[in-house]
């Protein structure tokens, strides 16, 4: 899979979630690394303009 396909699948995966989606999850449905996933996070808002959160409260990515 390419680096660009990875992140929109990345952006689809939060697009239809109701809830924060953890990251070992993220590394799951995307089979990555958690470097990849960590580099998917920095840059999602700059390909896609997409709002990208963190909130380890709240249980992951949103």
């Amino acid at each position: 899979m390419q680096h660009i396909d990875k992140i929109i699948k990345f952006h689809n995966l939060l697009k239809h979630r109701r809830t924060p989606i953890s990251g070992k999850e993220l590394d799951k449905q995307l089979g990555c690394s958690k470097s990849t996933r960590q580099r998917l996070t920095k840059e999602l808002p700059d390909h896609l303009n997409a709002p990208l959160i963190c909130n380890r409260s709240a249980g992951g990515y949103y």
